[in-house]
Protein backbone atom coordinates (compact mmCIF):
# COMPACT_ATOMS: atom_id res chain seq x y z
CA UNK A 1 0.00 0.00 0.00
CA UNK A 2 1.25 3.49 -0.80
CA UNK A 3 2.02 6.12 1.86
CA UNK A 4 -0.54 8.84 2.53
CA UNK A 5 -0.27 12.59 2.99
CA UNK A 6 -2.28 14.98 5.17
CA UNK A 7 -5.09 15.31 2.62
CA UNK A 8 -5.42 11.63 1.76
CA UNK A 9 -8.26 9.65 3.33
CA UNK A 10 -6.81 6.74 5.29
CA UNK A 11 -8.86 3.56 5.07
CA UNK A 12 -8.82 0.25 6.92
CA UNK A 13 -10.50 -2.65 5.10
CA UNK A 14 -11.88 -5.69 6.94
CA UNK A 15 -13.44 -8.63 5.10
CA UNK A 16 -13.26 -12.43 5.59
CA UNK A 17 -12.68 -13.04 1.87
CA UNK A 18 -8.97 -12.60 1.17
CA UNK A 19 -9.23 -12.22 -2.62
CA UNK A 20 -12.00 -9.62 -2.36
CA UNK A 21 -10.06 -7.84 0.37
CA UNK A 22 -6.79 -7.52 -1.54
CA UNK A 23 -8.55 -6.65 -4.80
CA UNK A 24 -10.62 -3.90 -3.22
CA UNK A 25 -7.53 -2.57 -1.49
CA UNK A 26 -5.75 -2.13 -4.81
CA UNK A 27 -8.80 -0.49 -6.40
CA UNK A 28 -9.17 2.03 -3.59
CA UNK A 29 -5.47 2.84 -3.72
CA UNK A 30 -5.80 3.54 -7.44
CA UNK A 31 -8.82 5.73 -6.70
CA UNK A 32 -6.63 8.02 -4.60
CA UNK A 33 -7.35 6.67 -1.13
CA UNK A 34 -4.70 5.34 1.25
CA UNK A 35 -5.46 1.80 2.40
CA UNK A 36 -3.41 1.50 5.58
CA UNK A 37 -4.22 -2.11 6.50
CA UNK A 38 -6.22 -5.21 5.56
CA UNK A 39 -7.89 -7.48 8.12
CA UNK A 40 -9.68 -10.81 7.68
CA UNK A 41 -11.16 -11.15 11.16
CA UNK A 42 -12.54 -9.03 13.98
CA UNK A 43 -9.54 -9.31 16.32
CA UNK A 44 -7.11 -8.19 13.62
CA UNK A 45 -9.42 -5.40 12.48
CA UNK A 46 -9.72 -4.00 16.01
CA UNK A 47 -5.95 -4.21 16.52
CA UNK A 48 -5.28 -2.40 13.22
CA UNK A 49 -7.91 0.23 14.06
CA UNK A 50 -6.12 1.01 17.32
CA UNK A 51 -2.72 1.04 15.61
CA UNK A 52 -3.53 3.13 12.54
CA UNK A 53 -6.55 5.20 13.69
CA UNK A 54 -7.87 5.38 10.10
CA UNK A 55 -10.30 8.01 8.91
CA UNK A 56 -12.72 5.38 7.63
CA UNK A 57 -13.10 1.66 8.34
CA UNK A 58 -14.88 -0.38 5.66
CA UNK A 59 -15.99 -3.70 7.11
CA UNK A 60 -18.07 -6.72 6.12
CA UNK A 61 -19.85 -8.01 9.23
CA UNK A 62 -20.09 -11.66 8.25
CA UNK A 63 -20.00 -14.38 10.93
CA UNK A 64 -18.02 -16.10 12.23
CA UNK A 65 -15.12 -13.76 11.31
CA UNK A 66 -17.14 -10.62 12.05
CA UNK A 67 -20.17 -10.17 14.26
CA UNK A 68 -22.33 -7.19 13.33
CA UNK A 69 -22.91 -4.56 15.96
CA UNK A 70 -20.32 -6.09 18.27
CA UNK A 71 -17.64 -5.62 15.62
CA UNK A 72 -18.68 -2.02 14.93
CA UNK A 73 -18.60 -1.18 18.63
CA UNK A 74 -15.18 -2.80 19.02
CA UNK A 75 -13.76 -0.83 16.10
CA UNK A 76 -15.10 2.47 17.43
CA UNK A 77 -13.79 1.74 20.90
CA UNK A 78 -10.35 1.05 19.43
CA UNK A 79 -10.43 4.17 17.24
CA UNK A 80 -13.16 6.59 18.40
CA UNK A 81 -12.46 9.18 15.70
CA UNK A 82 -12.85 6.69 12.86
CA UNK A 83 -16.02 6.36 10.82
CA UNK A 84 -17.35 2.87 10.09
CA UNK A 85 -18.94 1.86 6.80
CA UNK A 86 -20.47 -1.60 6.50
CA UNK A 87 -19.96 -3.12 3.04
CA UNK A 88 -21.63 -6.51 2.70
CA UNK A 89 -23.84 -8.71 0.54
CA UNK A 90 -26.32 -9.15 3.40
CA UNK A 91 -29.21 -6.74 3.96
CA UNK A 92 -31.17 -8.63 6.61
CA UNK A 93 -33.21 -6.49 8.98
CA UNK A 94 -31.29 -7.59 12.08
CA UNK A 95 -27.94 -6.92 10.38
CA UNK A 96 -28.91 -3.40 9.34
CA UNK A 97 -30.49 -2.35 12.61
CA UNK A 98 -27.74 -3.84 14.75
CA UNK A 99 -24.82 -2.23 12.93
CA UNK A 100 -26.50 1.16 12.56
CA UNK A 101 -27.45 1.19 16.24
CA UNK A 102 -23.85 0.34 17.11
CA UNK A 103 -22.60 3.48 15.37
CA UNK A 104 -22.01 2.62 11.70
CA UNK A 105 -22.45 5.74 9.56
CA UNK A 106 -23.34 3.82 6.42
CA UNK A 107 -24.49 0.42 5.19
CA UNK A 108 -23.76 -0.54 1.58
CA UNK A 109 -24.37 -3.62 -0.48
CA UNK A 110 -21.45 -5.08 -2.44
CA UNK A 111 -23.42 -4.62 -5.63
CA UNK A 112 -22.61 -0.88 -5.45
CA UNK A 113 -20.06 0.51 -7.91
CA UNK A 114 -16.50 1.51 -7.02
CA UNK A 115 -17.44 5.14 -7.65
CA UNK A 116 -20.35 4.86 -5.21
CA UNK A 117 -18.14 3.25 -2.58
CA UNK A 118 -15.49 5.95 -2.95
CA UNK A 119 -18.20 8.62 -2.66
CA UNK A 120 -19.45 7.04 0.56
CA UNK A 121 -15.92 6.82 1.98
CA UNK A 122 -15.35 10.49 1.15
CA UNK A 123 -18.66 11.41 2.76
CA UNK A 124 -17.82 9.41 5.87
CA UNK A 125 -14.39 11.05 6.15
CA UNK A 126 -16.11 14.44 5.99
CA UNK A 127 -18.34 13.39 8.92
CA UNK A 128 -21.36 12.94 6.67
CA UNK A 129 -23.57 9.91 6.24
CA UNK A 130 -24.63 8.92 2.75
CA UNK A 131 -27.38 6.60 1.56
CA UNK A 132 -27.06 5.57 -2.07
CA UNK A 133 -30.29 5.82 -4.08
CA UNK A 134 -29.22 2.69 -5.95
CA UNK A 135 -29.31 0.61 -2.77
CA UNK A 136 -31.61 2.58 -0.44
CA UNK A 137 -34.90 1.00 -1.48
CA UNK A 138 -33.62 -2.57 -1.35
CA UNK A 139 -31.73 -2.02 1.88
CA UNK A 140 -34.55 -0.29 3.71
CA UNK A 141 -37.11 -2.80 2.50
CA UNK A 142 -35.23 -5.45 4.47
CA UNK A 143 -35.05 -3.23 7.53
CA UNK A 144 -38.82 -3.08 8.07
CA UNK A 145 -39.97 -3.97 11.58
CA UNK A 146 -43.42 -4.55 13.05
CA UNK A 147 -43.28 -1.93 15.80
CA UNK A 148 -43.68 1.73 14.88
CA UNK A 149 -41.82 4.28 17.06
CA UNK A 150 -43.88 7.21 18.30
CA UNK A 151 -41.18 9.92 18.25
CA UNK A 152 -42.33 10.89 14.75
CA UNK A 153 -45.19 12.71 16.48
CA UNK A 154 -42.62 15.38 17.37
CA UNK A 155 -41.79 16.03 13.70
CA UNK A 156 -43.46 18.78 11.70
CA UNK A 157 -45.11 17.97 8.37
CA UNK A 158 -42.14 19.50 6.55
CA UNK A 159 -39.69 17.43 8.60
CA UNK A 160 -41.67 14.29 7.75
CA UNK A 161 -41.36 15.18 4.06
CA UNK A 162 -37.61 15.65 4.47
CA UNK A 163 -37.31 12.36 6.36
CA UNK A 164 -39.08 10.46 3.58
CA UNK A 165 -36.74 11.90 0.96
CA UNK A 166 -33.71 11.23 3.16
CA UNK A 167 -34.76 7.59 3.49
CA UNK A 168 -35.00 7.31 -0.29
CA UNK A 169 -31.34 8.27 -0.60
CA UNK A 170 -31.59 11.97 -1.47
CA UNK A 171 -28.85 14.35 -0.33
CA UNK A 172 -29.52 17.86 1.00
CA UNK A 173 -29.34 19.51 -2.43
CA UNK A 174 -31.81 17.04 -3.91
CA UNK A 175 -34.15 17.43 -0.93
CA UNK A 176 -33.99 21.21 -1.36
CA UNK A 177 -34.82 20.97 -5.07
CA UNK A 178 -37.68 18.54 -4.45
CA UNK A 179 -39.29 20.72 -1.76
CA UNK A 180 -38.39 24.12 -3.28
CA UNK A 181 -36.33 25.19 -0.28
CA UNK A 182 -32.70 26.25 0.07
CA UNK A 183 -29.95 23.67 0.74
CA UNK A 184 -29.26 25.45 4.03
CA UNK A 185 -32.89 24.99 5.07
CA UNK A 186 -32.79 21.34 4.05
CA UNK A 187 -29.64 20.85 6.11
CA UNK A 188 -31.33 22.52 9.09
CA UNK A 189 -34.36 20.23 8.77
CA UNK A 190 -32.11 17.15 8.67
CA UNK A 191 -30.26 18.33 11.78
CA UNK A 192 -33.56 18.89 13.61
CA UNK A 193 -34.80 15.44 12.56
CA UNK A 194 -31.67 13.73 13.90
CA UNK A 195 -32.06 15.59 17.21
CA UNK A 196 -35.77 14.80 17.60
CA UNK A 197 -35.36 11.14 16.71
CA UNK A 198 -32.28 10.77 18.92
CA UNK A 199 -30.32 9.37 15.98
CA UNK A 200 -26.65 9.94 15.20
CA UNK A 201 -26.73 10.06 11.41
CA UNK A 202 -28.82 9.91 8.24
CA UNK A 203 -28.65 6.12 8.02
CA UNK A 204 -30.12 5.67 11.48
CA UNK A 205 -32.85 8.20 10.65
CA UNK A 206 -33.64 6.35 7.41
CA UNK A 207 -34.00 3.02 9.21
CA UNK A 208 -36.18 4.78 11.78
CA UNK A 209 -38.42 6.08 8.99
CA UNK A 210 -38.91 2.54 7.72
CA UNK A 211 -39.74 1.20 11.17
CA UNK A 212 -42.29 4.00 11.58
CA UNK A 213 -43.93 3.02 8.28
CA UNK A 214 -43.13 6.36 6.62
CA UNK A 215 -41.49 4.82 3.53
Amino acid sequence: MRPSNDSTIRVLLADPQSMFLSGLGRLLDRAGLAVVALARDEETAVAFAAEHEPDVIVVDVRPPAMSGGETVRGLLEASPESRVLVLTDSAGAEDVLETVAAGACGYLLKECSLQELVACIQAAAAARSLILPSTASRLLEHARASLSPDETEDLSERELQVLRLLAEGHDNAEIAAELYISPATAKSHVSNILTKLHTQNRVQAAVYAVRAGLV
